[in-house]
């Protein structure tokens, strides 16, 4: 995982430039510092502008993960919307998978502006439209879901 002041995340590849074109036409206007797009704990494809160096990303991914996987576990009647943290600093780490069985989901960064839930479902929305239409990369990035 490479990280920038203003980059990209994930591996490299058309792959990872596709989806990651996507995701920053989807979330532009939200404020996200990171946006990734991950299944499970692993990035396919994110957008950097002065978030949190990678190791700390890589870190952040996992705890979220496993706090996503404790969640189902406790709370096996209901799916999983969405998981938002607040931390000092204004701010807030979310997490939103992109369906009731998805293991694909949108990981955020803000600082000082929460996001409203309207702008969450606009932007999974635009990337479940997304992975559905462009054939070949969708397989590739949903392939072990």
């Amino acid at each position: 995982m490479t990280l920038a002041v203003r980059g990209r995340l994930g591996p490299g590849g058309a792959r990872r430039d596709a989806l990651g074109d996507e995701l920053e036409l989807a979330t532009r206007g939200l404020g996200a510092r990171t946006a990734a797009l991950v299944r499970g704990d692993q990035v396919l494809a994110g957008i950097e502008a002065g978030g949190m160096g990678a190791a700390a990303f890589a870190q952040v991914l996992h705890a979220l993960h496993q706090l996503q996987r404790v969640g189902h576990a406790v709370l096996r009647a209901h799916a999983l919307a969405r998981l938002e943290i607040d931390l000092a600093g204004a701010v807030r780490l979310s997490l939103a998978p992109l369906g009731v069985e998805s293991r694909l989901a949108l990981v955020t960064l803000t600082v000082g502006r929460p996001l409203d839930p309207l702008e969450v479902e606009r932007v999974v929305g635009r990337l479940r439209r997304f992975l559905d239409a462009s054939g070949p990369v969708a397989a590739a990035s949903a392939a072990h879901e």
